[in-house]
């Protein structure tokens, strides 16, 4: 493998090491060459300032009404994950078949009932609550 760095004003800095290879620098250069001979072309560095910037208006994630709106909805979704899918509250110790089977299949209505009508509205309430004031960009 052969990487070339390009070309330094200082000539007396010794030569970096990168892994087990050694690196050497060539003048006028700004390409590496790997042992495939596949070649990468160096740019200027680029400003920082520049790329956050257009980070920061491309991404969601760090604006506060996302990040609100997250943490209501991962309530949201804690609370259903801690309902009870089967009904076995205060049951005494035995039971019909048909009877269990109503139980079980009343609470499984119940739980869908809130996620289809109640959780689906809770979600879009704090999507629209957390989004309300938030402008282009």
């Amino acid at each position: 493998m052969k990487l070339v760095l390009p070309p330094d004003l200082d000539k007396e800095k010794p030569v970096p090491v990168f892994g087990m290879v050694e690196l050497e620098r060539m003048t006028g250069t700004k390409e590496l060459t790997f042992i495939n001979e596949k070649k990468f072309h160096l740019t200027d560095p680029k400003d920082f300032t520049e790329i956050f910037k257009d980070f920061c208006f491309a991404s969601l994630y760090i604006k506060e009404e996302v990040i609100k709106a997250l943490q209501l909805i991962r309530t949201q979704c804690n609370n259903v994950l801690e309902m009870e899918v089967f009904y076995f509250k205060e049951l005494p110790e035995t039971l019909r078949l048909e009877e269990f089977k109503h139980i079980q299949d009343s609470a499984t209505s119940q739980i869908l009932y809130h996620l289809k009508g109640g959780w689906v509205n809770e979600l879009e309430s704090i999507i629209k609550k957390q989004f309300e004031e938030v402008g282009k960009g």
